[in-house]
């Protein structure tokens, strides 16, 4: 496939952009930082304020207590044997110990791999061997997990196994490296921005995880684009992280608020029914929230009680999004990034009638797009194509895995592998993903796009729009619906899904089939599962609805 970069397309006057939206002031302003500096400026600043409290644990930790805990660790490791570029595996419950690791880590240029809490003793080894870690550190509840996964481990030396209190072990634990570790200590070699900070596995829904090389100035820059756009720095004081810290969602969200200055409130584990009075109880100003409690926000009418500025409203049903945002006056933002990219996508503050429709935005700081045909030729406005990203601090690659790397770059372009169409006032909204496409007859159907209808009707908790083999056609759509309906009550809803998606969308990917399930299998990031619903299409076909079959249904 050729680069991008032709005479045809340099002709092209390239994607559409609101006018009074360029970012400028950020991008003159912006200096590459590392994550060392950005905590000795809060220390330098504030270092008795509450950098994150676990407040269902009654644990504080202030700046001050996470820089002077980060260097007696980053002490003790270095005479462990962590040096620079070491890869150190992180298998932990989140907690302060996960922040005393990694910024003792990146204190010394160290690689911090953090690995899924939920993952078993097999899937475990797979990341600490395909990382290359020399160390794994492990929360006191997983070190039996990581005990198993050791009998696997392929590295020439021993990988060291750390616990992070429990003394039932040989060897120190890491709370006693940090209390014997020096608080002045100063690492020997200098950190760059450029330098690798963590080795971040994706969740590999299709194939194996692959390890994301992240830098420094990857993490600094899309944490200040985040609080740039967020402005918690005037509104915003107290914000809540959910997500898990394996993850970068919940990295980036922990980052943004020691960026900020702003005080982190972290629950054990995410939970609907205790959300509400979280975001009363700590007068919580930024988070993101799950449309669910949205919904519940909206049908008890507490919107008065809540301290609320600013939510990332990310996959939320366009009307329930704009409903909120009339009724609740709080800032509610769509965006899109990944893991490679970054925040690439993003709805200014200053947008106001698109901030409610099905859009994630316009290209942010420092970041490029285009949207692609399969030939390598940009489309015109308004036609649906792949997303193709270059720009500043994106990641360096997958580790160790050249045909990946080959495959997701053209040039500097990152192939996103996201379908996207560009509206006619600039702003991007996301159609669905090259791997998720169903081939009906000769006809391609973005799975999101369909998932998107069935969603929309009300009774539809959450779905997934799958293909489903057939002799004639290839494939057919095949939508699985979760719902808390009665049997009696969902032939209605049936009928409603299908007038639904026969009124927005071409016949063709109307779904022939629908069934229901009360639950899907769901990531600690609350998205589904696909390929472990692919695996059961056979089963769920058995009894489910079919329209060539049993014909139209009248809606109730």
């Amino acid at each position: 496939m050729s680069r991008p970069d032709t005479e045809s397309n340099r002709n092209n006057p390239g994607p559409l952009r609101p006018s009074d939206e360029t970012w400028s002031d950020f991008e003159k302003g912006y200096v590459p930082e590392t994550l060392n500096d950005l905590l000795r400026k809060r220390v330098g600043e504030a270092p008795d304020s509450v950098f994150a409290e676990w407040f269902e644990h009654g644990e504080r930790l202030t700046f001050r207590q996470l820089d002077e805990s980060a260097a007696r660790l980053a002490s003790s490791l270095s005479v462990l044997g962590v040096r620079k570029t070491s890869h150190v595996a992180a298998l932990m419950t989140g907690g302060p110990e996960f922040f005393f690791l990694w910024f003792a880590l990146l204190r010394l240029g160290a690689v911090l791999v953090p690995i899924n809490d939920k993952y078993t003793p097999g899937e475990v080894a797979y990341v600490v061997n395909d990382s290359d870690a020399q160390f794994l550190i492990a929360s006191d509840a997983l070190l039996e997990v990581a005990r198993t996964a050791e009998a696997s481990f392929s590295a020439v030396e021993p990988v060291r196994i750390v616990p992070c209190r429990r003394a039932d072990t040989e060897g120190p634990t890491l709370q006693q490296l940090m209390d014997e570790g020096d608080p002045l200590f100063a690492p020997s070699e200098v950190v760059f921005p450029s330098d690798v900070a963590n080795i971040q596995y994706t969740s590999g829904t299709t194939g194996f995880p692959k390890g994301c090389i992240l830098t420094h100035e990857f993490y600094s820059m899309f944490t200040k684009v985040g609080a740039s756009i967020r402005n918690p720095k005037s509104q915003a004081h107290n914000v809540l992280n959910w997500a898990p810290l394996f993850y970068i969602d919940g990295q980036t969200m922990s980052l943004m608020a020691l960026t900020s200055g702003a005080t982190l409130f972290v629950p054990r584990k995410m939970s609907a029914t205790h959300f509400v009075d979280w975001l009363k109880d700590y007068q919580i100003n930024i988070c993101t929230l799950p449309e669910p409690v949205a919904r519940i926000i909206m049908k008890m009418g507490i919107s008065d009680d809540l301290h609320l500025k600013h939510v990332n409203a990310f996959n939320w049903h366009n009307e329930v999004r704009a409903y909120f945002v009339n009724s609740t006056g709080v800032t509610a933002r769509n965006a899109y990034g990944m893991t490679e990219i970054g925040a690439t996508l993003l709805t200014p503050r200053s947008a106001a009638t698109q901030a409610v429709t099905p859009t994630v935005g316009i290209p942010g700081p420092f970041r490029e797009v285009r949207i692609m045909r399969p030939d390598g030729s940009e489309v015109t406005h308004g036609e649906t194509g792949e997303l193709w990203v270059r720009g500043k601090a994106m990641f360096l690659g997958y580790y160790k895995r050249a045909k990946a790397n080959s495959e997701s770059f053209c040039g500097e372009w990152f192939r996103t592998g996201d379908l996207f169409r560009q509206d006619e006032h600039g702003y991007f909204q996301i159609v669905g993903r090259t791997k998720e496409m169903i081939k009906r007859a000769g006809e391609n159907i973005a799975a999101r796009e369909v998932e998107a209808s069935v969603k929309s009707v009300d009774g539809v908790e959450d779905a997934i729009v799958i293909a489903a083999p057939d002799p004639v056609r290839v494939e057919e759509v095949f939508a699985i619906v979760k719902t808390s309906l009665p049997p009696a009550e969902q032939t209605a809803l049936t009928a409603s899904i299908l007038e639904r998606c026969s009124r927005e969308l071409a016949e063709f990917k109307v779904p022939r089939y629908v069934q229901y399930v009360t639950d899907f299998p769901y990531t600690p990031t609350g998205k589904i599962k696909r390929a472990d619903v692919v695996g059961q299409v056979s089963d769920l076909l058995a009894d489910c609805y079919d329209r060539k079959r049993d014909g139209a249904l009248a809606p109730g």
